[in-house]
């Protein structure tokens, strides 16, 4: 009846609510951390295009191919930020997750952008420049960061996961407890019933006899 869908549905928002939002948080998280090392690998990459090295030539792509990669890993690395931020549940993740885009030099979007810009207007030098003394800090710092993060994440899942189970029973409990109530009622019903009708008849019987 109504306690039965009101379970159901009940069990089903917490399981959306909480179990779902802390999996997918801890999921973009990691697609973050993968795709800002696809961009330093990137800039690592167009860096071998450098003509002034012998193994330039040995490339049998266009260098275009690193930037337009860049272009839409950042892009990615954006709107994933913008969908994890939309989830954050708590000031102490707020303040985790602004650590991390903070140390990491904004998810290393600016400082991805500067090296390619550079590559692309030859400034190998300079290029090299942004990778080694910012990127690579950045990166190092960021991802200390991102695993406090991270461990917040799956301390959070864990308990949050503990806290669903035992909501999940109690209400399958009262649930339980509810219907057996329900039947005692029923039974108790059932028998007043019976014995509204039998008495009198027995009754008459009597009589006739």
């Amino acid at each position: 009846g109504g306690l039965g869908l009101y379970s159901t549905a009940h069990t089903r928002r917490m399981f959306e609510d909480v179990s779902l939002r802390d999996a997918k948080s801890e999921k973009d998280l990691a697609q973050i951390r993968f795709l800002m090392e696809t961009n330093r690998s990137q800039i690592l990459q167009a860096l071998q295009h450098n003509p002034a090295f012998a193994w330039a030539k040995m490339h049998d792509h266009p260098i275009e191919n690193h930037f337009t990669l860049i272009d839409k890993t950042s892009a990615e690395i954006t709107q994933m930020w913008e969908q994890y931020r939309a989830l954050i549940a708590s000031p102490e993740e707020e303040q985790l997750a602004q650590a991390w885009y903070d140390k990491s030099g904004g998810l290393g979007i600016k400082s991805v952008s500067d090296a390619a810009a550079a590559v692309k207007s030859g400034a190998w030098d300079t290029a090299e420049t942004v990778l080694i003394s910012t990127i690579n800090p950045t990166y190092r710092v960021g991802n200390a960061a991102s695993a406090e993060l991270s461990a917040f994440l799956s301390q959070r899942g864990k308990t949050n996961g503990i806290a669903v189970d035992a909501n999940i029973a109690a209400t399958n409990y009262l649930l339980a407890g509810v219907l057996g109530i329900s039947l005692v009622l029923v039974s108790a019903t059932t028998v007043v019933l019976i014995r509204g009708i039998t008495t009198p008849l027995a009754q008459q019987l009597y009589k006739v006899w």
